[in-house]
């Protein structure tokens, strides 16, 4: 009989065997009994001898978590935290204005899916290293360990190891979802990572976004400058320079030339192009309010020279508040809440002066590496050929436009299985949609970078269709 009770246990931990000192048992700001779902929250160790340590907080679907898929979440930066997915995009919590308080997310995605927001690389929020060099992080390095995160993660919880599982992001994302889904490709040889497709969010690929360049940078100013054109923030006779110097004139059509290597003459041309942008816009959503705190400063400021110039230019200004339909400050609310040592022991994380930006010198030859080639490897292996791929573009967003992204995707040259049509959310136009064989583009109407963000509701909209292989 005491065998039998010892063997009854054995097997009831094996079915169910996640990090049971990661269960968030309480969190400060709300009332705990209104949230129906567990969440997990802690440090996996992915390399003992440096004692690099990844965080992550892991929340289970609120409908069915044994049978909803499982998504690991990675912003961009490079160097942003994914708990900027977690709190201002999609995750379950709205934080108040007050930094103290939280509230449900009636837009979460984990109403259908079990989501694990991953901080990499080390250095980035709560994650850390005890080598001073990881510091120093480049796109191999990123992808390696945060295959051997996921591959830890899934030996603590095996439960999970059967659900559908995806691999998401946004932006420089764009870098860590396809570099991460070939490590699993080619490292995954038993396919024990369930596999079944890729989603990113107006994603970095192929110097789709602007920084000011130099001669020897790989800088394609054409999709962020024609944006910003067309949307009238620079006049016909600056763009058409901008255009005749920098031989713009058959781009679209040019799916072999290479752009990223400007001239002088151009890049002065697009410099002062540059200068008619207004201070008081925000690039990642050119029709949004802005907020000009030091913590958004830092975070516009952090890759995007565009961003750069306009944050600089107009963080001495007064700030934006009216009635927005999103609260452009959120970031800052997020910071102040995540800094409460209450709230960082509630998550089990060490004592932190946390920060979105982590401080790291990420290489400059990963930052302008194209990985287009990465996408074609994936599309034509006849393993991950059958991981559908989607690409989604708010189309307010300058910082990375979708105008470049739907461009390289034409430039696959795959067939065509439905051609471009309109989606509806509400009886409204929510944006366009082609789909090719493997991988589908997408815009998204009237919101910018971050999609979650500024709209919410349609972006759930977006999420739940694809994820349930409903039709747009």
């Amino acid at each position: 009989m005491n065998r039998f009770y010892i063997v009854l246990v054995l097997c009831v931990c094996s079915v169910f065997a996640a990090i049971p000192e990661h269960l968030i048992t309480y969190l400060p700001g709300i009332d705990n009994s209104r949230i129906n779902f567990r969440q997990y929250a802690g440090y996996i160790t992915i390399d003992e001898n440096k004692g690099k340590n990844f965080f992550y907080w892991f929340v289970e679907s609120q409908r069915s978590p044994s049978n909803d898929p499982v998504l690991i979440w990675l912003n961009g930066g490079p160097g942003s935290s994914s708990l900027v997915g977690f709190f201002v995009e999609h995750g379950p919590f709205n934080l108040e204005p007050n930094g103290q308080n939280i509230t449900l997310n009636p837009y979460s995605w984990n109403r259908i899916a079990n989501i694990i927001y991953l901080e990499s690389p080390s250095f980035v929020g709560f994650s850390y290293s005890n080598d001073e060099k990881d510091r120093k992080p480049n796109d191999d390095i990123v992808a390696k360990d945060n295959y051997e995160f996921l591959k830890r993660w899934f030996q603590h919880y095996p439960e999970f190891r059967n659900n559908d599982f995806y691999v998401t992001g946004e932006s420089y994302g764009g870098h860590y979802v396809s570099q991460l889904s070939e490590q699993i490709l080619i490292q995954d040889t038993n396919r024990e990572i369930n596999v079944k497709g890729l989603m990113l969010g107006n994603a970095a690929i192929n110097s789709d976004f602007y920084e000011l360049g130099t001669a020897e940078s790989n800088t394609d100013a054409w999709n962020f400058l024609t944006f910003m054109y067309t949307h009238g923030y620079i006049p016909h006779a600056s763009y058409a320079k901008v255009e005749d110097v920098c031989g713009w004139k058959n781009y679209l059509d040019d799916c072999q030339g290479d752009y990223t290597r400007p001239s002088d003459e151009c890049l002065e041309a697009e410099n002062e192009a540059l200068q008619y942008i207004p201070e008081n816009i925000d690039v990642y959503n050119v029709d949004a309010h802005v907020c000009l705190d030091d913590a958004y400063y830092s975070y516009a400021s952090k890759w995007s020279y565009g961003a750069r110039f306009m944050a600089e230019r107009r963080r001495k200004a007064k700030a934006v508040r009216g009635n927005e339909k999103f609260n452009p400050c959120a970031l800052s609310f997020m910071t102040s809440y995540l800094n409460i040592p209450e709230v960082q022991n509630a998550i089990h994380a060490r004592p932190t002066e946390w920060d979105f930006n982590g401080a790291i010198e990420y290489s400059f030859d990963s930052y302008h590496r194209n990985v287009i080639p990465v996408y074609k490897e994936l599309l034509d292996n006849p393993i991950s050929k059958n991981w559908p791929i989607l690409f989604y573009s708010g189309d307010y967003d300058s910082a990375i436009p979708f105008p470049g992204t739907q461009k390289w995707v034409h430039c696959l040259g795959r067939p065509v299985k439905k051609d471009w049509h309109s989606w509806n959310h509400a009886d409204q136009f929510a944006g366009g949609i082609i789909e090719y064989d493997g991988i589908t583009f997408m815009t998204v109407h009237g919101t910018g970078h971050v999609i979650p963000w500024y709209t919410p509701a349609l972006a759930y909209n977006m999420f739940e269709r694809w994820i349930e292989k409903k039709e747009f």
